[in-house]
């Protein structure tokens, strides 16, 4: 039986903030920068994640600025004209998330502000990347493209340019990790919020089943012959949607999610149904307490 394996292999989370000007000094945006992620993430996970940065001394365009925690695999970069700044947790950074049991609260708290997020799969076998990647239902991703290089070679199944697309790689001996075949699935934007949420609610064998579904690789993976996929279509708003809904799903549904992660809404469910849904519903559920 072909070994395998599963993770979140990065993050990247973009918060807004208001744009200080073009003189700002480093240690005022860092400043700024704190106070933001402060509110954003529970106190506990501030200081796990974000209580010893340091200064990289330069940036990433069109961020000028960054800091960093190496040991944590946290990079944070930004530029006083924009009104956002990004974190990005690499490899290593989602490694130290799950060493810690808080990469599902992590993803839970900033779900919808993740523009980014990779699901990889590791699988003990020697079959050839392109071998992988090409054999996949008819129709899926018609983009490919490969890349041999001295150290391994590369698979691009989709655009690289587009909201999700997968690389298949191999490293060559003596590598390490040359005995593993993997398959790195890229989110960006809305898919990235829909796939962070996804892991968080349903776990991340159901992710990398639906990452296989909609992929429509052929290689089977006896782990997850009984796991039900994960929805991963990204949900986007129609334009002529009322402002009222709009509001609703971006404005309240962010905050109801910090709620619940934060203890102060106890019971969603209930909560949901007591005060959004029609009277009829309220004879179906105990009360709730006003204090």
């Amino acid at each position: 039986m072909t070994r395998t394996s599963f993770a979140v292999d990065w993050i990247t989370h973009t918060h807004t903030i208001a744009p200080t000007g073009e003189g700002v000094s480093e240690r005022e945006l860092g400043r700024a920068i704190q106070i933001r992620l402060y509110d954003e993430v529970d106190e506990e996970l501030y200081d796990m994640l974000f209580g010893q940065l340091i200064p990289m001394g330069h940036g990433r365009a069109p961020y000028n600025m960054g800091w960093q925690d190496k040991d944590k695999g946290i990079t944070v970069l930004a530029n006083g004209k924009l009104n956002h700044f990004t974190v990005e947790h690499s490899g290593q950074g989602c490694r130290y998330l799950e060493r810690q049991d808080i990469l599902d609260r992590l993803l839970f708290l900033v779900s919808d502000r993740v523009s980014r997020i990779d699901i990889a799969v590791d699988m003990e076998d020697w079959l050839a990347p392109n071998a992988f990647a090409t054999a996949r239902e008819e129709g899926r991703f018609k983009t490919f493209s490969d890349l041999s290089s001295p150290s391994g070679v590369t698979c691009y199944v989709g655009s690289m340019h587009s909201e999700r697309y997968a690389r298949v790689y191999r490293y060559n001996p003596p590598h390490p990790r040359a005995h593993l075949l993997r398959a790195e699935h890229v989110f960006r934007r809305d898919y990235a919020k829909t796939v962070a949420f996804a892991v968080t609610r349903e776990g991340i064998d159901a992710v990398v089943a639906g990452c296989w579904r909609d992929f429509g690789w052929h290689y089977p993976l006896v782990d997850l012959e009984t796991v039900s996929p994960a929805t991963l279509t990204a949900f986007r708003p129609e334009r002529k949607m009322g402002s009222t809904l709009r509001w609703l799903i971006k404005t309240c549904a962010p905050s109801f999610k910090r709620l619940v992660a934060e203890g102060v809404i106890e019971n969603p469910e209930q909560f949901l149904t007591a005060y959004f849904m029609p009277d009829e519903w309220q004879p179906l559920l105990p009360d709730i307490d006003d204090d």
